[in-house]
C-alpha cells in the first residue's frame, strides 16, 4: 500500500479511505464487554455493557440504530432495567447510530 496523500497513513487508517465500504466494520455479532458483575439479591447491579462486533470480533459501529432484545435464562427472578436507579424495566436496549455500545442493569431475586 502506498501513502498517496503523504499524511503518513495508509489503508483504513487514512482518513481519505476510512469511510470506504472495504474499511467499514459491519456489525455481525454482539459481546459483553463488562467483566462478570457480582449481584446482591434484590439490589440493582452495576451496568452490563454490550458491544457490536464484526466478523473479526473487533468493535463495529451501528450504521443505523440497532435494537437488541433482552431476556434472562431462566427468566424467573430477574428483572432488566435501562436506568441506574433500576426503576425503568426494559426488554430491549438500543445501540445508537454511529455508536458500538449500549448497557442495561438488572435486579435478581432469590430463587
Amino acid at each position: 500500500m502506498e501513502d498517496n496523500d503523504c499524511d503518513g497513513k495508509v489503508g483504513c487508517a487514512d482518513s481519505d479511505c476510512a469511510s470506504t465500504a472495504v474499511c467499514t466494520r459491519v456489525p455481525t455479532g454482539l459481546a459483553f464487554v463488562t467483566n462478570s458483575v457480582p449481584v446482591t439479591t434484590g439490589a440493582c447491579s452495576q451496568a452490563l455493557t454490550v458491544e457490536l462486533r464484526d466478523v473479526t470480533s473487533a468493535p463495529a459501529v451501528a450504521p443505523a440504530a440497532a435494537t437488541i432484545d433482552l431476556s434472562a435464562a431462566p427468566p424467573a427472578g430477574v428483572t432488566l432495567y435501562s436506568d441506574a436507579a433500576c426503576t425503568q424495566q426494559v426488554s430491549q436496549i438500543t445501540v445508537p447510530q454511529g455508536q458500538s455500545q449500549s448497557w442495561f442493569l438488572l435486579i435478581g431475586a432469590a430463587t
